[in-house]
């Protein structure tokens, strides 16, 4: 009763309180299934096109470090991985759910 009454001075229906506040209730109601998404869906939110600029600037730090890649070549992908679609698309993803309204 203490939700209801708290989101009635906001202006919410029962029904758009379980929906909009209190997402997570339904995850623990009995047979909710969680579904994975599509890749198709995960690569659309992380936008593989972003990532370009960023792995460009790393290839540059890589090329003027004057090491060789071969010797070091696990780095070089971590650092490729990390740079792109971690943290690159993570921070679109981040950006597009705060630019959704």
């Amino acid at each position: 009763m203490g939700k209801w009454r708290e989101t009635r001075q906001l202006g919410l229906t029962p029904k758009a309180v379980k929906v909009s506040i209190f997402p997570m209730e339904r995850a623990k109601t009995p047979g909710f299934v969680a579904s994975v998404p599509a890749l198709r869906d995960v690569l659309e939110l992380l936008k593989p096109i972003t990532w370009f600029p960023p792995i460009w600037a790393f290839m540059c730090g890589v090329v003027s470090s004057g090491v060789a890649i071969s010797s070091r070549w696990q780095f070089f992908f971590a650092g490729i991985l990390l740079v792109g679609p971690l943290v690159c698309g993570t921070s679109q993803a981040v950006n597009d759910w705060f630019d959704r309204h």
